[in-house]
């Protein structure tokens, strides 16, 4: 499995992104989307902001999102509620929230189709601001090439409670907590 290393602007910690080999010819600007994504992801000590990732995402209603991490509703639709939501929740609830790795389990593109199945893990700041609280989740995407040939998601499935040899995953790395 390749794996390619990239950072955030403003974020100093590296970001790896480890994929199933492909001899797709879209595979490569795939990849690079979700890589965009997980920046994205991985505002640090930074706002969390979507300001300037907006075209990795399906317009308008052209995106469903299920994801067991939402404050309100696991289930919504468009752009603009992902937006609202995400904007509000990272920052209020995810303190310097790092996407550090994605696994991309499976790699499937057909057209101008895309589905892409990944495992993310990263970390929060703790409560008491100095400890890293793990975080992970199993994710979904799948991506459809526009008409100017760029690939957006227009479904983003994610859910938690990632369990590693039957133990949730904060258990399996070591500790719930570790010391940055």
């Amino acid at each position: 499995m390749p794996t390619t290393n990239h950072h955030r602007p403003g974020n100093n910690r590296s970001l790896r992104l480890t994929a199933v080999a492909s001899d797709h010819s879209e595979a490569p600007a795939l990849l690079e989307r979700l890589a965009r994504w997980q920046q994205l992801f991985s505002p640090g000590d930074e706002p969390y902001r979507l300001a300037g990732y907006e075209d990795l995402y399906a317009d308008g209603e052209g995106l469903l999102v299920y994801d067991n991490f939402a404050p309100d509703d696991s289930r919504f639709l468009g752009f603009d509620r992902y937006r609202v939501t995400w904007e509000l929740s990272i920052n209020r609830d995810f303190p310097g929230f790092v996407m550090e790795e994605i696994v991309v389990d499976r790699l499937h593109i057909a057209d101008d189709f895309a589905a892409v199945a990944f495992t993310w893990t990263g970390d929060v700041r703790g409560e008491d601001g100095a400890s890293r609280v793990p975080a992970a989740q199993h994710a979904t995407h799948i991506w459809q090439k526009s008409a100017d040939g760029v690939w957006r998601i227009t479904l983003e499935h994610l859910t938690g409670g990632v369990k590693i040899n039957g133990q949730p995953y904060a258990e399996a790395i070591g500790s719930a907590q570790t010391s940055v």
